[in-house]
Order: structure tokens, then C-alpha cells, then sequence
């Protein structure tokens, strides 16, 4: 009898925020876990182009260029958030060959201003929720129309150790 194939083999993956850290460690263990497609974005193309060659060098052996793809998206402006994230949603299908998607991971983050509640503006306060406030919320919105139907996609949101524990000066950062 013939093994299984792997539960992943095929489902469609897309990390935002997948050139570093976290969100690159999951497109890698999905490419090493048989996964038919990942496709990671990021906010930097050079960051971008330098995390996508280093999962299609993570298995010499197999040719991972057709399983993979990137695309950048800022999400660091609200005028722009849901456009950017549509083209983002719609270019990841048209990549992955499925024409949905089983599974979205969410790791994005910015450099994050840490202000003294004294020194807090409205300004200051819808900078510091675009990407790990509004852009998670808005994505949830479009989702549905780009996601595999049923209840086998996921959508996985992140976030650090501030939101449990955070330092002095954290109050706007830490804040969900």
C-alpha cells in the first residue's frame, strides 16, 4: 500500500509579513512539510526577494521556484490598507494555481512608536494601529471571497509578548 501523501500536499498557504522572523520560519515548515504552494509578503522588496530565495534554496533537490511566490503590500497606510490587501489576496491565487486559498498567517508588524500616554496624539494612535490593528481586521473582511470553502482554511493571527506582558511606556503598542 502506498503512504499517504501528506496532509498539506494540497493546500495553499499565504504569510503576510513572511520575510523574517516568525512568519518566514512557517513558509519554511509548510515548503518542508509538503505544502503545494506558499506564498509570503512583505512591505520591502529587497527583504522580499531575499526571503524568497532562501526557501526555494531550502530543499536543493526539489525545484520550489513553482511552489512559491511574493508579492509586496504595505499595509502601513489606511487610505491604501484594503486596496493593497485585495491585490494581494487576488495575485496569490492567481499564483498558487488553486485559484483559493487553505490557509493565511498573519505576522506582519512595523517599527513600533513607543509614546508616553502624555505625548499621544490622535495621529499617533492611527499610526500605531494601521498594520497590526486595522490591516488583520480588513483582511478578515476580504477573506472570505478568496478563501477555500468550508471549514478547513484558517486564518492565524499573531502578536508578542507585550500584549500579555507589556513593558513601561508600551500602553498604545500593547493595547488589542
Amino acid at each position: 500500500m502506498p503512504a499517504p501523501a501528506p496532509k498539506l500536499s494540497t493546500q495553499t498557504l499565504l504569510v503576510i509579513g513572511g520575510t523574517s522572523g516568525i512568519g518566514l520560519a512557517v513558509a519554511h515548515l509548510a515548503l518542508a512539510n509538503s505544502i503545494a504552494h506558499v506564498t509570503i509578503s512583505g512591505s520591502n522588496p529587497t527583504r522580499l526577494a531575499a526571503a524568497l530565495a532562501s526557501l526555494r534554496a531550502s530543499d536543493p533537490a526539489a525545484d520550489l521556484t513553482s511552489r512559491t511566490s511574493g508579492h509586496v503590500c504595505d499595509l502601513s497606510s489606511p487610505a491604501t490598507t484594503e486596496h493593497n490587501l485585495r491585490a494581494l489576496l487576488a495575485a496569490t491565487v492567481a499564483a498558487n494555481g488553486a485559484g483559493t486559498l487553505d490557509h493565511v498567517v498573519f505576522t506582519a508588524g512595523d517599527a513600533l512608536a513607543v509614546v508616553p500616554v502624555a505625548d499621544l496624539t490622535v495621529a499617533a494612535l492611527h499610526a500605531a494601529g494601521a498594520v497590526r490593528f486595522v490591516a488583520p481586521l480588513l483582511l478578515a473582511k476580504l477573506l472570505p471571497a478568496f478563501a477555500a470553502p468550508g471549514c478547513t482554511s484558517s486564518l492565524t493571527l499573531t502578536g508578542g509578548v507585550n500584549g500579555q506582558r507589556p513593558a513601561p511606556g508600551w500602553t498604545v503598542p500593547a493595547a488589542r
